[in-house]
């Protein structure tokens, strides 16, 4: 293993990776807001689950110093909140959305609202859109850099597939595993959680990648199914 992974971008790895073992939805939630105020600071935060058959939002967590002034506006006004038209947009998942400007437009001066940025986020998972990430920042930080975005961008497809796995209603069969590993554009592995490391330890990088590009099933001797695929991240 060669060029190891910056401090910052292993403890994200190690954020992803707490999603996947953690079952209940407010847990994730909560633990999930409190990481990412370190990687992308917040005045106020909320991550929404969707209702998946009439893709509204239901209630959720909130995080951050000023929480409490965000969960009473959208208690009040989420039904006429522009910030949330994405709830209704589910052909517009994992991509990220600034919405800075739209909180500088006059109407809102008449609100209670005291936020001068925005960034909200659909996160979905086979194109059903399962949770509404929502981050804003008070006029006295910094608007949501382009580096920033992009990192919700990542994340997203790992609330969601978290999301999915914490749904399930099996309650003979433990819920699935999820390996996570990182590769470097030229196969080297520079991240590995428990659950890869005990499957894939004998296996090369580059045949990772393979395999996962191709969207194969690959099946051990026990009959085992792992299924391939690759995240942003």
């Amino acid at each position: 293993m060669k060029d190891p992974l910056s401090p910052s971008k292993s403890h994200l790895l190690d954020l992803v990776n707490a999603l996947y073992a953690t079952r209940d939805h407010a847990q994730i939630s909560r633990e999930l807001l409190a990481s990412l105020q370190v990687f992308v600071p917040f005045d106020a935060a909320a991550l929404l689950p969707i209702d998946p058959r009439r893709h509204e939002l239901m209630k959720g967590v909130y995080s951050g110093n000023d929480a409490p002034l965000m969960e009473d506006y959208l208690d009040r006004h989420a039904v006429v909140d522009p910030c949330l038209l994405d709830a209704k947009c589910p052909s517009r998942l994992n991509s990220a959305n600034c919405l800075s400007q739209l909180l500088a437009h006059p109407a809102w001066s008449v609100t209670s609202f005291n936020f001068a940025h925005a960034v909200s986020v659909v996160a979905g998972w086979r194109a059903h859109p399962l949770a509404l990430l929502r981050l804003h920042r008070r006029a006295t930080a910094p608007d949501f850099s382009a580096q920033e975005i992009e990192l919700i961008d990542g994340i997203a497809p790992h609330i969601a597939m978290s999301l999915v796995l914490s749904r399930s209603t099996d309650s003979q069969l433990m819920g699935p595993e999820v390996g996570l590993l990182a590769l470097t554009h030229d196969d080297q592995l520079v991240y590995s959680n428990e659950a890869a490391q005990s499957v894939v330890s004998q296996v090369k990088p580059e045949k990772i990648r393979a395999l996962a590009l191709s969207k194969s099933v690959w099946r051990n001797q026990d009959a085992t199914v792992y299924r391939l695929q690759l995240l942003p991240l």
